[in-house]
């Protein structure tokens, strides 16, 4: 991970349960759980070793949000690290801070278990933003103009990825998702 950045990455704790999280690099790692979210009703419940899966196909993101991405790991109760996905990292969430909106965490005894992260693609950096986008909305995070920078993020997933007619009709679907739940 790139130190003081954020990195985005799938999170699974030891239950049947995939979201999309962002994780900024510091030492260590720390990352917000928004209120209300499964993840941080699970966090609450019970904490527990925290996988992560940097993937290297953006629209797995999407399965996550949509609790398909369950399906496609094996659970022992833990995700069991599938190389081909992408990388696989593991830590331990420690509650540092409580706030209105979010939980922030620490993320303990980071380590990576198997597989590569991708490479970088503006595809796929673009693709991300746009399911933060989404995610933030539908948690109530109250935002600028999303729906401009919704529009921007889906050309630039299509302009990007010419040939990958999947992530554009991906990212006209969070479009159109993101300014229903701005109108």
């Amino acid at each position: 991970m790139l130190e003081g950045a954020y990195s985005e990455l799938i999170a699974m704790p030891c239950k049947r349960y995939t979201m999309p999280l962002g994780i900024l690099a510091l030492n260590p790692p720390t990352f917000k759980a928004y209120k209300g979210t499964g993840l941080s009703r699970i966090l609450e419940e019970s904490p527990t070793q925290l996988y992560l899966l940097a993937p290297r196909d953006p629209s797995l993101y999407w399965l996550s949000i949509e609790h398909k991405l369950e399906d496609l790991i094996e659970w022992t109760p833990c995700p069991k690290p599938d190389p081909g996905m992408g990388a696989w990292y593991r830590c331990t969430p420690e509650k540092a801070e409580d706030r209105d909106e979010y939980t922030l965490y620490k993320c303990t005894g980071l380590e990576h278990l198997a597989g590569s992260p991708p490479p970088y693609s503006r595809a796929h950096g673009c693709l991300v933003e746009l399911m933060i986008l989404y995610t933030k909305l539908r948690a109530g995070v109250k935002l600028g103009d999303p729906k401009c920078y919704a529009r921007w993020l889906e050309w630039c997933v299509t302009r990007a990825a010419p040939g990958r007619e999947d992530l554009a009709s991906l990212a006209s679907k969070l479009r159109n998702l993101i300014e229903g739940l701005t109108s």
